[in-house]
């Protein structure tokens, strides 16, 4: 047994000078001013600084120096705003992921200090440390190998070969950041922080910015559409302006002389800067800076509140596409159930009462956990003594006492619950294992060796040198396996009973004969039944040493395992099954009927036993074995569940597509030192030569079609240069490295899949690659997938999935680095509360854009009709700017903090050809528009009688600023304060009310824009161009504003789908039409919510050409 290090030793000032500490060391982040810096190289800024200047310049001449920079200077201001809300925002978000990432990268490792164990941070690690490495951990500091049990090592992070490397006496230097991926090893460490391998290469893992997310994509996308449309208009309205005034010019109704011949006057000049004026407010306008603000401030918000339901997002991306999620498959221990196993039922042999269970178990209560209790202390000698041997040695978990004071387990939960059993039935585990410690060698009683539980095996194994110098190899694991290794049971001290027959499992049903089958049938299934997990004891005695190392590969699962095995684990005694009760979380039955309810088709995939798996699911009410219609009105027949291996064999597994290998004997290929001439992949052994692979999932780039082979002729250069260019092609490589193909794999019979997977609730005993083929499967028929996971085979699934939620307390270090998203808590009700954030980012986005839109459109028509027919523009270059900043920052931050609700759940999840801007949000925005410039031009035209005030059309721009167009202003204004209440529901809900006290960021931009207002109008004066209004002009105001809501009520009584549907493929619809008016051969479209490509696609070398 190792000392460790004394607590003087860790806290010496010297040691922690001299090799430094394993803290991280904080990057620097961006600075306010560099963020300002990078904002002003916007092309946006850029154009709108250099048209302030112009303005500013034009104005002091025309104006004067005291009013002449009022307009220019406006544009300054909103230039200022628009740079400081993003840099601030910039800085808050950067400040969260911080803060995130402090988070994530908190993690504990079990040392060994003061001759005990304990779990300390990794930041806290000293040279020194003994530390205890298992399967799953990332390896926090350089170390040297002490001891171990068939240690494999991933060090694909630092040497790029995904080939695992066996670690030991020959090997013995253990790397910072590789990861154990079998086995388990104790190391000292020698190395932590700058001065480990991994802390020369942190700055550069670390240095990397935030990458924008698909979301934020798009809208930048649409955001240059509609500023390239404002564009447009405003060049037109400026043209429109000057060219009217110019005709008016030279037909002599401009400035003439006393002769009465036109000449240009200041005037002029005044006309054409108000006119320049004018187009830049326009262009302004039609800019939705705003778009990627909305986003951005969705995102965060929704990453910060999303830490308090437990789900820590490590990828941005994850929010959005959660959204849109169609089927979740979920592990079952710790996710759906609680992850607090105890012992309640158990069966040894006896004679006389042959598969009789130890005790009854209806209730579940008290009682009859102590009437087990009880029977398990009556076991004979012969049969606990083994048993207990078994659970406490081949068993790395031990119980401590935390912080807190109350008793807490370390390691896995199964393991947790074999030492308290011993304990509860007075056999203490500390003294049996120093009785029998871990020993390195000689001829010392103790373990000498161990082969971890790895979930190709189901089951673990522990070598031990027993007190008379022989040796006996104790297993534990899945029953089924373990039953089938053994060739007899025993009863009494040299009482034993041959196994005899054999077993099959279908479809919950077993088949055979024997006393194998009679066991799985009278004993295993019971257990089962009542959801139960069942574990299998046996032991092998040897009279001498072995070639311990020897592996044995069976052929299928339903054998003995997969992969290599260790070829002692055979000719096995049977000593007896435990079962195992872990309770479902009380809240996950209603969870998964939300999720089921939300068109969510949920499925349990666990290691379990098939009547185990069944069992819970039927209690989590994932498994229905008769049909059931969701909450879309969905009809789904009855229910499926499938043993891993089952699935496998219908499936074919995962391989290669056809075209992932291609000829090419072009030049540029053969050139590559990567060619590997003659090169055939297993399962397409005809398809040969270079191994490249295209762009396109399941057919080749538009170079690579029939037609373009042809017209290049037989032995022309096949790679184009375009296609490179495009990056239609890709180089592994090294082609047989599964670590760079396993994303590219797809289900070898995937008709068959899609035959069953449609009532695929329940996979049991599956391995992680069978989750990884499941993700694949569901992924080509084009779903959003979401999968959980906690081990280190799990990270395939993960990183293949749309979304992966790694379990932030029983999960790997190698799970949580390939998620998007860890659990906290474990707990299924979490993964619910990430859709529910998903969906509300999107609607947050499509609210805010229903404004943006209603503003733009509005507020361009009425400058554009006036401009036409006033040859002015009501609404004032300097006013259209306060309105730009009202819709681009405030409604952004009003309408991007709301609050999710349960009603998300009560709709499907956004489709991946969905439209951002449905029927109902395009009827939404037409009928507020229609609204607001039917009233706007009312009030231009005939409002001034309306209020018994002077007209303000035709004055000249030299006329002082007239209540009559101030009333025009305000009034427009007021119209959009409130139509931000209009634009909380975008789906055809009728209360725009609901939930609105729990937003106070909406009241307080509502609030705090009115009163903004009414100083601007007050006392804005010639800056804004505004006169002081009456309190009675002030309140009609405000009513036309109030207005438009109730104009709203009486729109969305006309039906959604009479509106164009953006999506609508066919004649006539949206796409069909933008198909028609777009350039042939340009591959793009109307924004959509399909944000998430079908694959994350791993880092690969691209080819260029020379």
């Amino acid at each position: 047994m190792y000392q460790g290090l004394t607590s003087e030793q860790v806290n010496d000032p010297q040691r922690l000078e001299r090799y430094s500490t394993n803290k991280r060391e904080a990057v620097k982040g961006v600075t306010y001013w560099e963020l300002i810096w990078i904002g002003m190289h916007d092309l946006t800024i850029i154009l709108l600084t250099i048209s302030s200047i112009i303005s500013i310049i034009l104005g002091i001449y025309t104006h004067g120096i005291q009013t002449g920079w009022f307009d220019g200077f406006a544009i300054i201001v909103t230039i200022l705003v628009c740079l400081n809300v993003s840099a601030i925002n910039d800085l808050q978000k950067d400040k969260q992921f911080r803060a995130l990432n402090a988070e994530n990268n908190k993690s504990n490792i079990t040392v060994i200090r003061d001759s005990r164990q304990v779990q300390i941070p990794v930041d806290d690690l000293v040279v020194g440390d003994i530390v205890q490495v298992t399967a799953g951990d990332t390896v926090p500091a350089d170390g040297y190998y002490l001891s171990g049990n068939n240690v494999k090592m991933d060090e694909s992070k630092l040497t790029g070969e995904s080939d695992q490397v066996e670690k030991g006496a020959k090997n013995p230097f253990i790397v910072s950041s590789t990861e154990c991926h079998e086995g388990s090893l104790t190391m000292v460490v020698v190395a932590v922080g700058p001065n480990s391998v991994f802390g020369h290469m942190r700055s550069m893992i670390e240095s990397g910015g935030h990458e924008f997310t698909p979301l934020q994509i798009k809208l930048s996308h649409l955001t240059k559409q509609l500023s390239g449309v404002g564009g447009f208009m405003a060049i037109v309205t400026v043209v429109i302006i000057v060219g009217t005034h110019l005709y008016h010019f030279f037909n002599g109704n401009g400035t003439v002389d006393e002769a009465g011949n036109p000449y240009w006057a200041k005037e002029n000049w005044n006309e054409v800067l108000d006119a320049f004026t004018t187009g830049v407010a326009i262009l302004v306008l039609a800019i939705p800076e705003g778009l990627p603000l909305a986003v951005a401030i969705a995102l965060a918000y929704s990453v910060k509140r999303m830490m308090t339901d437990n789900n820590l997002v490590r990828h941005l991306n994850a929010c959005e596409t959660m959204g849109g999620a169609n089927t979740i498959c979920s592990d079952k221990t710790g996710t759906l159930t609680q992850n607090q196993m105890t012992v309640v039922q158990g069966w040894v042999y006896n004679p006389e009462k042959q598969t009789k269970l130890l005790s009854e178990l209806k209730r579940g209560d008290q009682a009859e956990v102590d009437a087990f209790l009880d029977s398990c202390r009556h076991i004979a000698e012969p049969l606990l003594q083994p048993l207990t041997q078994n659970a406490i040695l081949n068993n790395e978990a031990y119980l401590t006492i935390g912080k807190d004071g109350k008793e807490r387990g370390v390691g896995s939960a199964l393991d947790i619950a074999f030492l308290r059993w011993c304990r509860l039935i007075g056999i203490e585990y500390t003294k049996v294992r120093e009785e029998m410690p871990e020993v390195n060698g000689g001829d010392t009683t103790g373990i000498i060796k161990r082969f971890p539980f790895h979930s190709n095996r189901k089951r673990s194994s522990c070598l031990v040198r027993l007190s008379n110098g022989k040796y006996r190899l104790y297993v534990k694991g899945a029953p089924e396996m373990v039953l089938r290794l053994c060739d007899r049971l025993q009863y009494s001290v040299d009482g034993f009973k041959e196994l005899t027959g054999d077993f099959q499992e279908v479809e919950g049903k077993v088949t055979g004969e024997g006393s194998r089958r009679r066991i799985v049938e009278n004993c295993i299934y019971p257990m089962a039944r009542q959801a139960l997990r069942v574990i299998a004891f046996a032991y092998r005695d040897f009279e001498t040493a072995q070639d311990w190392d020897e592996m044995v590969t069976y052929r299928t699962e339903e054998q003995k395992g997969v992969g290599d095995c260790p070829a002692v684990e055979s000719q096995l005694t049977l000593v007896g099954l435990l079962g195992f009760q872990d309770p479902v979380r009380p809240e996950v039955p209603g969870a998964v009927r939300d999720c089921q309810k939300a068109g969510i088709f949920v499925r349990m995939v666990t290691g379990d036993n098939m009547e185990t798996a069944k069992a819970i699911a039927r209690q989590c009410n994932i498994y229905n074995s008769k049909g059931y219609v969701d909450g879309q009105g969905k009809h789904y027949p009855a229910g499926r569940a499938i043993l891993g291996s089952q699935f496998r064999e219908i499936t074919g597994g995962l391989v290669l597509p056809p075209h992932f290998y291609h000829k090419c004997d072009c030049k540029d290929c053969s050139a590559d030192p990567y060619f590997v001439p003659g090169f055939k992949t297993p399962d397409y052994p005809t398809h040969y030569g270079y191994p490249s692979i295209v762009g396109h999932k399941d057919e080749h780039c538009k170079d690579w079609t029939p037609e373009a082979v042809a017209a290049r002729g037989e032995g022309k250069n096949q790679c184009t240069k375009e296609c490179k260019e495009r990056g239609c092609m890709y180089q592994v490589k090294n082609p047989k490295d599964a670590r760079q193909l396993q994303q590219y794999y797809v289900v070898k019979n995937q008709g068959q899949f899609d035959q069953f997977v449609d009532t695929l609730q329940v996979m049991a005993r599956s391995a992680p690659t069978d989750k990884h083929l499941l993700v694949t499967g569901l992924m080509e028929r084009h779903q959003v997938v979401a999968v959980t996971g906690d081990g280190t085979n799990d990270g395939p699934a993960l990183a293949k999935s749309n979304v992966g939620f790694a379990m932030g307390i029983t999960g790997t270090s190698v799970a949580k680095d390939a998620s998007d998203i860890v659990l906290m808590d474990d707990n299924f009700v979490s993964i619910v509360k990430a859709v529910m954030w998903g969906r509300n980012v999107y609607d947050s986005i499509r609210k805010f854009l229903q404004f943006q839109l209603t503003v733009n459109v509005g507020a361009l028509l009425i400058s554009f009709l006036s401009s036409v027919f006033l040859s002015e523009t009501p609404l004032k270059a300097v006013q259209l700017l306060w309105v730009n900043l009202i819709m681009d920052t405030f409604a952004a931050l009003a309408l991007a903090t709301e609050l999710p609700t349960p009603k998300l759940l009560d709709r499907p999840p956004c489709r991946r050809d969905e439209s951002l801007i449905s029927p109902t949000m395009m009827r939404n925005i037409l009928g507020q528009v229609f609204y607001q410039f039917i009233t706007l031009m009312f009030v231009i035209y005939q409002g001034h009688k309306f209020v018994n005030v002077p007209v303000g059309r035709g004055l000249g721009t030299d006329a002082v600023p007239t209540t009559h167009y101030t009333m025009v202003f305000n009034v427009f204004v007021m119209m959009q304060v409130f139509n931000e209440f209009n634009s909380r529901k975008i789906h055809n809900e009728w209360n725009v009310f609901e939930n609105i006290f729990d937003n106070s960021m909406f009241w307080f931009i509502v609030i705090g824009t009115i009163i903004v207002q009414l100083i601007i109008v007050e006392i804005g004066g010639e800056i804004m161009e505004t006169t002081r209004l009456s309190w009675g002009e002030i309140g009609l105001s405000i009513l036309i504003g109030f207005m438009c809501m109730v104009f709203q009520l009486l729109a969305r009584t006309i039906p959604g789908n009479w509106f164009l549907d953006l999506n609508d493929k066919k004649e006539g619809g949206a796409d069909w039409l933008w198909a028609k008016l777009r350039p042939k051969n340009v591959a793009t479209g109307l924004p959509s919510v399909t944000t998430q490509t079908y694959s994350k696609r791993p880092e690969m070398k691209r080819i260029f050409t020379q």
